[in-house]
């Protein structure tokens, strides 16, 4: 059976590579190691050079604390041996774009105060454990309206006589200095006051006041 002359060629080139394959395998097997070093290199450098990326990013935004186009996250500083909680300072201050007056939330759509005066790296927050705090709100399905007294223990303050309203019932903010309908606590226990014209409440935030290690800085408002 005679050989084609492509089956021949083949043969030959075959023959060559097994050649070169004998006499350089020192050199072959030298150039794949390097290929595989190289390749394995590059893609740890790589890893790594991703993972520094997403540090730089991470510490970016941690830097600037911006979550939203509505918020600056800002982390509170010990209140340590400070113990009524009434003011907190935060670690945000003129410099990070914070202003006095802004409203300052427990978590997002919970209102715990304002910002009462501004550093360049630093801020104090006024909140509703503040016995100067008054502020307007609304309570329940009724929206019985009333006013909230700061302190150790923040109270509700002029509802009307008859006003129905029950523990529990949820308190809203009304006060233009802060966004409309932000919570505030619950209503506690009910009582009329001693010249029987009003009833007060207590009001229940429903977070612990030295239960937070960072609040949210409002910065679209008004």
């Amino acid at each position: 059976m005679t050989k084609s002359p492509r089956n021949f060629l083949g043969i030959i080139v075959v023959v060559i590579f097994a050649a070169l394959a004998f006499f350089y395998r020192n050199e072959i097997l030298y150039l794949v190691g390097a290929v595989r070093s190289f390749d394995y290199e590059e893609l740890q450098a790589l890893e790594l050079e991703n993972k520094a990326l997403r540090s730089e990013l991470n510490e970016l935004r941690e830097e600037k604390n911006i979550i939203s186009d509505s918020y600056l996250r800002a982390k509170v500083y010990s209140r340590y041996p400070f113990n009524n909680h009434r003011l907190i300072i935060v670690n945000l201050g003129e410099a990070d774009g914070v202003r006095v007056g802004m409203p300052v939330l427990v978590r997002e759509g919970v209102l715990l105060g304002r910002v009462k005066s501004v550093f360049g790296r630093q801020s104090v927050v006024e909140t509703v454990f503040d016995p100067a705090w008054r502020s307007s709100v609304i309570i329940g399905p009724e929206k019985v309206k009333a006013l909230v007294e700061g302190g150790v223990t923040p109270s509700l303050t002029l509802i009307t006589k008859g006003s129905v309203i029950s523990p529990k019932d949820a308190v809203l903010n009304t006060s233009p200095e802060f966004p409309l309908g932000l919570f505030l606590g619950e209503v506690g226990e009910i009582k009329p006051t001693a010249d029987d014209i009003w009833l007060t409440a207590g009001l229940k935030p429903l977070y612990e006041p030295e239960g937070f290690t960072e609040v949210l800085i409002v910065v679209n408002f008004p």
